[in-house]
Parts: C-alpha cells; sequence; structure tokens
C-alpha cells in the first residue's frame, strides 16, 4: 500500500499535468476532502486520497480520449 506522501506526490503530479494540458479541467477538481468527524486514521487518510487520487485519473482519463490538449498534443478518437 503506498504512503500517505506518496499519494499527496502523486495528488500533485496529477493536478499540474491537468493544469498544464487540459486547464478547462481546473474548474472540475475539488479540494482534497475533509476528514469525516472522529475518525482521525492514518489508514483512513490514505484510503481517502487513494479515492482522490482515483478521481482525478479518471477525469483525466476519460477527457483526454476525446479531446487535444492546450498545446495541441492528445487523441482525436
Amino acid at each position: 500500500m503506498k504512503s500517505k506522501a506518496q499519494l499527496e506526490r502523486e495528488i500533485i503530479d496529477i493536478t499540474l499535468k491537468i493544469h498544464d494540458k487540459f486547464p478547462e479541467l481546473s474548474k472540475y477538481i475539488e479540494e482534497i476532502p475533509e476528514q469525516e468527524l472522529g475518525i482521525d486514521s492514518d489508514q483512513m487518510r490514505v484510503a481517502n486520497f487513494k479515492a482522490y487520487y482515483n478521481s482525478l485519473e479518471e477525469i483525466l482519463l476519460k477527457y483526454s480520449k476525446t479531446h487535444k490538449t492546450q498545446k495541441g498534443e492528445g487523441n482525436s478518437n
């Protein structure tokens, strides 16, 4: 299982990729979800970060299949 620090780095990387290649998606990126009240375990934080990363990855993957990047790259399928 990835650590919280690894997931934070991956979240930053994918967020930068979205801002760079598909800035129009930036408005759909939500803040990292807040912890539920009363739940304060590292395992829960890692699970929340993983879910957040997966949601960003899904947005990027789906959008990049049908849209070109701002720099003219991307798929036109």
